[in-house]
């Protein structure tokens, strides 16, 4: 355990995102009714526990001083506490892993900072131009059968759903984990954080995106698919991903494979402005950080 500060800090900030991302995670399930807002949280947390448990290993970050990882980790909460207030999107794993992968570029040379805003952009830039591919085909495909095809679409959309939760379980709690060090103490605050963040507050953001967004049934299992697929493959790489993002690019994908708008486009501007704004702005103050106060 690094220290008592490090781990109230961490163990807030896994309440945070669990409460946010839930609705990034089993929302498109929500939205086209495969699950009720009661049941999802359920069906959300088992699969982070799970995730965690089986794949957090991944996870590995960069060593830094418990000065400065408090000192991030306490920039991080402010900015995700000042974009809740103000109705704005922050990312917090952008923010975070940003501010610590900035740290090993500075002071050990480390190039992950660049290896990690490399895969955010292609990743993005690669759903956005196979989400509306894969969509086409899953409507050739279910007009062969219709009957039969969309009870496999809506097994394969719990599926695609359970995978993204796990994901995240591993990726964003398991990064989170990390830091304050994967000591067993550690892991029960942050299952307990989780817990009451996706049943506390989670249940209030369940929807939050219900409004930006209609999907159909094949337009939720293409942005699950997509979005799962690119967490899972940053996750065995180590980097850190918004499930934000992924989701976000992954509907706006989907809505080019439609004849009518299914999003509110000027709403998704704001948000990926802000979001992707949020990782040269992070780079940006640590470096700031590490000029007035040296750990």
């Amino acid at each position: 355990m690094r220290s008592l500060t490090t781990l109230i800090l961490v163990t807030l900030l896994t309440y945070l995102i669990s409460s946010n991302n839930l609705s990034v995670c089993v929302g498109p399930l929500v939205s086209t009714r495969m699950l009720s807002e009661k049941t999802a949280p359920i069906f959300a947390y088992a699969s982070y526990i799970i995730g965690l448990i089986l794949q957090s290993k991944h996870m590995v970050t960069i060593p830094v001083p418990t000065c400065f990882l408090n000192i991030a980790l306490t920039v991080t909460l402010i900015l995700v506490l000042i974009g809740e207030v103000f109705k704005v999107p922050v990312s917090l794993m952008y923010i975070l892993s940003t501010s610590m992968m900035t740290y090993g570029l500075v002071t050990y040379g480390d190039p992950r900072l660049f290896y990690a805003v490399g895969y955010w952009a292609i990743s993005s830039i690669l759903i956005l131009i196979l989400s509306p591919l894969l969509l086409k085909m899953l409507h050739r495909l279910g007009r062969r059968r219709p009957t039969v095809t969309l009870s496999i679409y809506r097994l394969m959309s719990y599926v695609a759903s359970f995978l993204l939760c796990m994901s995240f379980g591993a990726n964003n709690i398991g990064y989170l984990w990390s830091l304050e060090g994967r000591d067993l103490p550690a892991l029960g605050l942050i299952v307990i954080a989780s817990m009451l963040g996706t049943f506390v507050t989670g249940r209030r953001t369940l929807r939050k995106l219900a409004g930006v967004y209609a999907l159909t049934l094949t337009g939720c299992l293409t942005a699950m698919v997509f979005s799962y697929a690119a967490a899972q493959v940053a996750t065995l790489l180590g980097i850190p991903v918004s499930f934000s993002v992924l989701l976000v690019c992954s509907i706006v994908g989907v809505s080019y494979g439609y004849s009518i708008r299914i999003i509110d486009t000027r709403y998704v501007k704001r948000a990926l402005t802000v979001l992707y704004g949020s990782i040269p702005l992070s780079a940006i103050l640590t470096m700031l950080i590490l000029a007035i106060f040296r750990p």
